[in-house]
């Protein structure tokens, strides 16, 4: 009788702890359910988020070319006009040219006051994450502050040196190319964009 009082005693004690696994088991396994969804979601939202900010940045390269690129062939041509006064040799021609690119220079200064007014009302459409914000505002920044510098290098048209300009642009370019390779698009060519 003591024998079958253990051996049901050690039974009951087996099945007791096999159950206590089993449950233990499902709690775990449940765990990894309630992991791998939440993954899953985790994964939907940010190729969500990452669609948002392709769409947001795509948008924003088609506006800010369609303001920007009459005011800013303005500023290639007068670029090209004073670029080209190095290679004139006739004196008379020379002084024809520094007078051409001195009156122009008055009018593309106002396309650049014009392009600086539409940066200040721009607005980005879609909606980003405050950090993908901050770094598209900085971007354009970037890009405010190249047509300042034109603007500023205008004030003596024939000895314009557009040094910074080119160096702003350049960095907004950057700026706006690690923008798009976070989003998994390739970089945009801006300056030819704005041509």
């Amino acid at each position: 009788m003591k024998k079958q009082l253990l051996i049901a005693g050690l039974s009951s004690l087996l099945v007791i702890a096999g159950c206590g696994q089993s449950e233990d088991s499902a709690d775990k396994n449940k765990e990894n359910e309630n992991q791998t969804q939440e993954e899953a979601t985790n994964g939907d939202k940010k190729k969500e988020n990452n669609k948002q900010l392709q769409s947001t940045l795509l948008d924003t390269q088609l506006e800010l070319a369609k303001q920007l690129r009459p005011h800013n062939v303005v500023v290639q041509d007068i670029q090209a006009q004073i670029e080209n006064l190095t290679t004139i040799k006739d004196k008379q021609e020379l002084a024809t040219a520094k007078a051409e690119v001195t009156t122009k220079a008055v009018d593309v200064q106002k396309e650049v006051e014009k392009a600086v007014e539409k940066l200040n009302s721009f607005s980005i459409k879609g909606e980003l994450s405050d950090e993908n914000t901050e770094k598209l505002n900085a971007t354009i920044n970037d890009l405010k502050a190249y047509f300042n510098e034109v603007k500023t290098a205008l004030d003596k048209p024939v000895e314009a040196d557009f040094t910074k300009a080119n160096e702003k642009f350049s960095s907004f370019e950057e700026k706006l190319g690690n923008l798009y390779e976070e989003a998994g698009l390739l970089a945009p060519n801006m300056k030819k964009e704005l041509s």
